[in-house]
């Protein structure tokens, strides 16, 4: 018989998917918590149980999202293991170069959140949206840079600005990201975040 510890917990994931789903389809403006409660199949009393807001229930969302990703970077990294640090750093870059261009609930998923963003800055700084949301794959794009250095493939100075690069890389990749999906075939996402990556790692290398 199910406790009402999983039933909790299992509403609480059907409100998450369902809400990914809408996000994904109508965008943060044109979403709204009835739209969300009809997706899941309950009332919309229910959703605000669990959620105060709709900003909370999109960024809930994104963790989620986001969490269900680990397992492939890790298997990405498991791929990549044998590479050196500087090749694992760029490899694992244009793999999600890649997943985003190809996995379309992830890009549509990226205008919803960047929307949020601008609509509610307020409320997204408060929650350190862009710090939470960016915090595992900013660890690791930081444990390749630390690797590179062990190695000497980039300068011991790296070492205490390597975060700082790190956030530097990943803005570059949200910038992309949002031209990429403002454009029509414009570029080619994976070939054009190459381009970058190696032009970085080279200002690194002689900094």
């Amino acid at each position: 018989m199910p406790t009402q510890n999983t039933e909790t917990s299992d509403k609480h994931e059907q409100i998450l998917l369902a809400a990914l789903q809408v996000f994904a389809d109508n965008g943060f403006s044109n979403t709204t918590i009835a739209d969300v409660a009809r997706r899941a199949g309950i009332g919309k009393g229910t959703v605000y149980e669990y959620f105060e807001s709709k900003e909370q229930l999109l960024y809930d969302a994104m963790m989620c999202y986001l969490d269900e990703q680990e397992p492939v970077y890790d298997q990405i990294s498991r791929d990549i293991a044998d590479e050196p640090p500087l090749v694992q750093l760029k490899e694992m870059l244009l793999r999600m170069a890649c997943s985003f261009s190809e996995d379309p609930m992830q890009a549509k998923l990226y205008p919803a959140f960047m929307e949020m963003m601008v609509r509610r800055p307020d409320w997204s700084k408060k929650v350190r949206f862009v710090e939470k949301c960016t915090e595992s794959i900013r660890s690791l794009v930081c444990s390749f840079m630390y690797a590179a250095i062990d190695s000497g493939d980039l300068p011991e100075k790296c070492r205490e600005t390597a975060d700082k690069h790190a956030i530097n890389v990943l803005a570059a990749f949200d910038g992309l990201m949002f031209d990429f999906l403002m454009s029509n075939d414009f570029f080619e996402l994976k070939e054009q975040f190459s381009l970058f990556i190696d032009a970085y790692i080279g200002g690194m290398q002689t900094t």
